[in-house]
């Protein structure tokens, strides 16, 4: 049972970004064991439709959903305008003159779909989209919850030697995440969820910088090198797979 908690725990991380949180997903989440931060990124990212009625909220208090996670979904997540207005002040200052010279960057057309950048013709090169399936493992003293793709590597590979950046279109850039594949066999898979007793964590992925390149696309870059691998980006319900070579270029 517990496997099977995890498995869908995993496969929560991957949610369609599309589809609104509802109470529902809500306590389907608290039963899973995820936190309350991350429930509450969750609330904040994604469109919600809650039930705010008494009877609703009596319900939630039942399923031992905590009072903060409650006052979120009351208040809803931050107005567009605010999320926007607060990007800005995160990025690096740039005088006038050098906005003016800068000439607009190609961008994705799709939405939801990852590009490698290439470091030398700046042009987008599309990832492979895997399929996955989520899966639980029991160890003696660990339960994990992992997100498994059939094959040993990516069909895309870069060298170490480049820069690895990768630009999307997608409505919640900060939920993207980055992590390293564990080559098993015919497949690769990475661990979402571990549990410990009564204590479970959600794995955040490798730390990147998520940044604003164009008009309506973001740009993602690891803030330290990566080293020879597989890798898998994931967004939304999608996870995207690339390798890194030891020597060569893009291929």
């Amino acid at each position: 049972m517990v496997l099977v908690t995890l498995a869908l725990a995993a496969s929560a991380c991957l949610a369609q970004e599309a589809k609104p949180l509802k109470n529902a997903d809500i306590k389907q989440m608290v039963a899973a064991g995820l936190n309350d931060d991350t429930i509450a990124l969750a609330i904040r990212g994604r469109r919600c439709e809650f039930d705010t009625s008494v009877d609703a909220l009596i319900d939630l208090k039942n399923a031992n959903v905590s009072q903060k996670i409650i006052g979120l979904m009351l208040a809803g997540p931050p107005p567009p305008s605010v999320e926007a207005a607060a990007a800005p002040a995160a990025a690096p200052k740039t005088r006038p003159a050098e906005s003016a010279a800068r000439a607009p960057v190609a961008e994705p057309e799709s939405i939801g779909v990852v590009f490698y950048l290439d470091p030398e013709s700046r042009a987008m090169k599309e990832l492979p989209l895997e399929e996955w399936k989520a899966q639980g493992h029991s160890g003696w003293m660990t339960v994990t919850g992992s997100l498994v793709v059939r094959g040993e590597t990516s069909s895309f590979h870069v060298s170490q030697n480049y820069p690895t950046e990768f630009v999307f279109r997608i409505g919640n850039p900060e939920a993207i995440k980055l992590y390293r594949f564990t080559q098993k066999g015919e497949k690769r898979e990475f661990v979402a969820v571990t549990a410990k007793g009564r204590s479970r964590q959600t794995d955040p992925g490798i730390p990147v910088d998520v940044t604003k390149y164009g008009e309506s696309s973001y740009k993602l870059k690891p803030r330290s090198p990566l080293g020879p691998g597989e890798y898998a980006i994931v967004t939304a319900e999608k996870v995207y797979s690339f390798g890194v070579d030891a020597g060569g270029g893009p291929k």
